[in-house]
């Protein structure tokens, strides 16, 4: 609920997306204010480490 006020407001944005390694999928996001002076820089970093996190990292065996 808050997240959707501060939506509507046009200060905060949601960054989602899924990512599928080792067979399984994965929901990941980044949540950012709007006027962050970094924001595109964050952003790039975000879908830069989306690209390279499957072949990075891998799950523990149980």
């Amino acid at each position: 609920m808050w997240f959707l006020e501060y939506a509507m407001n046009h200060m905060m944005t949601l960054y989602s997306e899924s990512v599928s390694f080792d067979g399984n999928q994965y929901f990941i996001g980044i949540l950012l204010r709007k006027d962050n002076p970094n924001h595109d820089a964050i952003l790039a970093d975000y879908q830069a480490f989306l690209k390279v996190m499957p072949t990075r990292y891998k799950l523990r065996a149980k």
